[in-house]
């Protein structure tokens, strides 16, 4: 998994497990759903935290490589979308780790599969005039079938720009005077995939929102 020395991986995946035909839900659907541990919101707390912690740190260091934003703004991944990027990151990431599911193409029938799809079909559609970093999506007529696991090696490249959108992202608005809250985007976007339950509060007379597990 791509930074696995940085990012808490393994405190995600010992929360989902897979069912398949799942005959709690209704209409019974093949996932990965929660697992429901009482350390469950501690667990996902951790991921959240490192994933932000390593975003900042690399975004720190590409900040000294540019005097101003207008300089930061001809960096290349920051054109790209980088709400997109993080669902594919976090979605890819957890799957490398599901080898059971790669044969003959199973993970397609997983629902957050079919989430990312529905997504893409969206972005399509109010992105259509923008440069987005689509990885395994990129070539494909609409309609097609998305085999992003024929090519191991090209994803794994794929994950790596995804993760360049993140920072450089973070980068830009640090340089404007602005920042991300990761840990929230981490949660947001968690808790859709996998329907991990979490709450939104408000934390300043502002109106700011952050979100966290529970």
């Amino acid at each position: 998994m791509h930074q696995s020395h940085n990012i808490a991986w393994e405190s995600l995946l010992s929360n989902l497990v897979i069912i398949r035909e799942n005959p709690a839900v209704t209409p019974r659907r093949t996932d990965l759903f929660p697992r429901n541990l009482p350390s469950q919101a501690k667990s996902l707390t951790h991921v959240s935290r490192t994933f932000a912690t390593a975003i900042k740190t690399f975004s720190a260091t590409e900040c000294t490589k540019y005097a101003s934003s207008a300089d930061a703004a001809l960096y290349p991944p920051t054109q790209a979308n980088w709400g997109w990027a993080l669902y594919m990151y976090l979605f890819y990431n957890v799957l490398l780790a599901y080898p059971e599911l790669h044969a003959d193409d199973q993970y397609q029938s997983l629902g957050c599969f079919k989430k990312l799809l529905g997504m893409q079909m969206a972005f399509e559609h109010w992105e259509q005039k923008r440069r987005i970093e689509w990885g395994p999506y990129q070539t494909q007529e609409p309609g097609a079938t998305i085999r992003p696991l024929s090519d191991i090696n090209a994803l794994h490249a794929h994950l790596k720009k995804w993760f360049c959108v993140l920072y450089s992202h973070d980068m830009m608005e640090r340089m404007l005077g602005r920042s991300v809250d990761w840990e929230a985007e981490v949660v947001s976007t968690v808790s859709f995939l996998w329907r991990f339950e979490s709450e939104i509060g408000i934390t300043d007379g502002q109106g700011d929102c952050t979100a966290r597990f529970v």
